[in-house]
């Protein structure tokens, strides 16, 4: 009873990127299959297997360089009882992610994203609102139908401006081919006979 989570980020500075591994929390941990719903229990889910895509362009007097890693993991989903956007706040679920740039050094970003995590569906609302209307309950419930529906969480503009992305520092990888030359001083001056 998995299902799949597509995850899209975009990062500034990707060029100086080597790799990137992170996790994300508050995913279910586990299926209640006697009941057909997911465990209310939260846990970590690893996100590695990233690939990626990048552009450049010029902003002003600057060349960026701009990409995205997206990756795609199985995943229980979302808890029960927080499957709509209106169960969750922005710290339910956090999304973290550790760059490995090309100079060696390692950066962390935390960002949390429960108000961005949508199911892949353009019906769910309404699925929901018909079986609330079934129920005559006033509060929306998932419904059980949905429960394997794919998830998308996109970390991107229009929600993220540039400075709430990864922004990734300027790095230079080591054994560039690079050295330090020494000159010998000069010696004395010789005349040297040029024919013309």
């Amino acid at each position: 009873m998995t299902t799949e989570m597509n995850i899209q980020v975009r990062v500034i500075g990707i060029k100086y990127m080597s790799s990137v591994i992170g996790n994300i929390s508050g995913m279910a941990d586990g299926f209640l299959l006697t009941q057909a719903w997911r465990r209310d229990q939260t846990a970590y889910q690893l996100l590695n297997n990233w690939s990626r895509s990048a552009t450049t362009y010029i902003d002003g007097d600057t060349l960026k360089s701009v990409g995205y890693i997206s990756t795609t993991i199985r995943t229980f989903g979302l808890p029960h009882g927080r499957e709509l956007n209106e169960q969750r706040d922005s710290t339910s679920n956090m999304l973290s992610l550790c760059f490995t740039l090309i100079d060696g050094t390692q950066h962390v970003f935390r960002y949390p994203v429960g108000k961005m995590i949508r199911y892949r569906s353009a019906d769910l609302q309404s699925r929901a609102g018909q079986e609330e209307k079934e129920e005559n309950d006033s509060v929306p419930e998932f419904p059980k139908s949905a429960v394997t529906l794919e998830l998308d969480l996109v970390v991107d503009a229009p929600f993220y401006e540039d400075d709430e992305v990864p922004n990734l520092p300027y790095a230079q990888p080591s054994g560039t081919g690079s050295f330090d030359a020494e000159v010998a001083p000069w010696g004395d001056d010789i005349n040297v006979d040029i024919p013309m």
